[in-house]
């Protein structure tokens, strides 16, 4: 060889990658309708919309301490319901 490096794509695992990918978002978004309102709203404030514990606190209307707790609860809910 002339010391030039080709780089081949494995499709197979990229596409393995992203059917599990959309799996686990399928299964992320069922989960999320059936958890209570106020968990599903946290965790879409913190984890799509990313924001900040002062931001989702102003807009719910409580401590930043409490939304971690409400936060830390919502997503014990959400692996519990995975693992069923």
């Amino acid at each position: 060889m002339n010391g030039t490096q080709i780089d081949f794509e494995d499709r197979k695992q990229d596409i393995h990658e992203k059917l599990e990918i959309e799996s686990d978002f399928l299964l992320v978004s069922k989960n999320l309708l059936k958890l209570k309102d106020e968990y599903r709203e946290i965790i879409v404030m913190r984890y799509i919309n990313e924001m900040s514990f002062g931001e989702i606190a102003d807009i719910i209307d409580k401590s930043k301490g409490n939304v971690r707790v409400i936060l830390y609860r919502a997503m014990k809910a959400m692996r519990e319901l995975s693992n069923n």
